[in-house]
């Protein structure tokens, strides 16, 4: 069993894994269906849950800052988590539709 916990962002030395969790306004509608990506196919246990409007936003990120998400949040908030590169991380905090970005930390339990 794993947990993912997150901590404050640090300045960091090497790419990293991090949370990045969007604001709720600035996702916007799309139209029902129009929104597709393999992710939901191949990964439905990560994936299927995540509502076109969320994943519409991850792909527009995605494109934006040529990165790729490891991980979808659709309940408890929106968001992504994704391997940054040191310059991805500092365009990504400059970024109006971000809230908060993490550091990924993920612990083993027993």
């Amino acid at each position: 069993m794993s947990l993912t916990l997150t901590g404050l962002v640090s300045a960091p030395m090497n790419d990293m894994n991090y949370v990045i969790r969007f604001k709720e306004a600035a996702m916007s509608p799309v139209k029902p269906g129009s929104v597709r990506d393999e992710r939901i196919g191949d990964d439905s246990a990560g994936w299927a849950y995540v509502g076109e409007r969320v994943v519409g936003h991850i792909q527009a990120l995605e494109r934006k800052h040529r990165l790729k998400a490891n991980t979808a949040f659709d309940q408890f908030f929106k968001g992504i988590s994704a391997l940054l590169t040191p310059a991805q991380l500092e365009v990504l905090r400059r970024d109006p539709s971000v809230d908060l970005i993490e550091e990924e930390i993920i612990y083993s339990l027993g």
